[in-house]
Formats: structure tokens, C-alpha cells, sequence
């Protein structure tokens, strides 16, 4: 007699989420939207960074504009969500959270939640891209990265060191 159960596991993906906040105490904010993340069902917890702190990157049109430094993390998760829908949960929680979307590039923001990496998968579409395409000239991401994946390889075969120069 055959005794296997009839079971449908989901398969988990290894997501790295970068998260950022330069208004109304952006530590708060930041450990808030951690909180809303791992909070759905379908995301398990692995790691988060330190909150590092950094300078606002200022779009070169309005450079003389001041804004507060951002407070950022990386956090490691592992999700039964498909990219399109861990995109769609992380916008849910910014907008929650009062993020209010511009069309205007580097804003000052309660909160930004970005998909840097989901395992090994390389997106391209309108409005999802993975790995995040400015992850790599951002330091911000790097280092919070390096802290809980210090051996972290990404798909075009780049690792974290490399890019960190250590």
C-alpha cells in the first residue's frame, strides 16, 4: 500500500528587497515596511541588514534641492509570490504606508521598497525589473547586501565583493 500524500508544496524563491526612507522618521518607517513584509503569508523571513545611513541621490535638474539623508536596508526573504505579485505587495505596503508616487525620479519618499533580486530570474518589462537596475552603482544596496550575503553571486555572474572591490 502506498502511503504518499497527495501534497502540492510551493516552491520558495530567494528575493533580496531593498528598502529606503528619508521622511517622518525614516528608521521608523523603514522598520515598519520590514514589519508589513514579513507580516504576509506567503514571505518567510531569512535576514535584514542594519539601517545604513546615506545622502539623497538628487536628480541633476534640481541638484540645489535639499532633502533629508535616507535611512536604507536590505532584507532576505523567501516567497511563494511570483515576481509580478511581490511587486504588487510591495507597492500595497508603500501606499499603505502614504508613499504617494510622482513621475518625478528621486523624491523624497516615506518609503521605497525595491525587488533587487528573485533567485536567479533576469526581467525585463514595463514595470518590473529584476536584477533592480541601479543596484549595482548604488552602495547603499551593496554594502546592506554584502552584510547578509557576503557570498551573493548575481546572475551576470558579478558577486557582491567584485562589485564592493574587497
Amino acid at each position: 500500500m502506498n502511503d504518499k500524500k497527495n501534497t502540492c508544496a510551493a516552491k520558495y524563491s530567494r528575493t533580496y528587497l531593498g528598502l529606503g526612507s528619508n521622511l517622518e522618521n525614516p528608521a521608523q518607517q523603514v522598520q515598519l515596511a520590514i514589519q508589513h513584509i514579513i507580516e504576509t503569508k506567503q514571505i518567510q523571513f531569512i535576514a535584514q541588514s542594519q539601517l545604513f545611513q546615506n545622502k539623497a541621490l538628487l536628480h541633476p535638474d534640481r541638484l540645489n534641492e535639499i532633502q533629508q539623508d535616507y535611512i536604507n536596508a536590505v532584507i532576505a526573504v523567501d516567497t511563494s509570490l511570483t515576481p509580478v505579485e511581490l511587486l504588487n505587495r510591495c507597492q500595497q505596503i508603500e501606499n499603505q504606508m502614504g508613499r504617494i508616487h510622482s513621475s518625478k525620479r528621486w523624491e523624497a519618499r516615506i518609503i521605497d521598497i525595491d525587488i533587487l533580486l528573485f533567485d536567479d530570474l533576469t526581467i525585463s518589462s514595463i514595470n518590473l525589473t529584476i536584477p533592480h537596475p541601479e543596484m549595482k552603482n548604488r552602495i547603499f544596496v551593496l554594502k546592506p547586501l554584502f552584510e547578509i550575503a557576503a557570498d551573493l553571486v548575481l546572475p551576470d555572474g558579478d558577486s557582491i565583493k567584485k562589485l564592493l572591490k574587497i
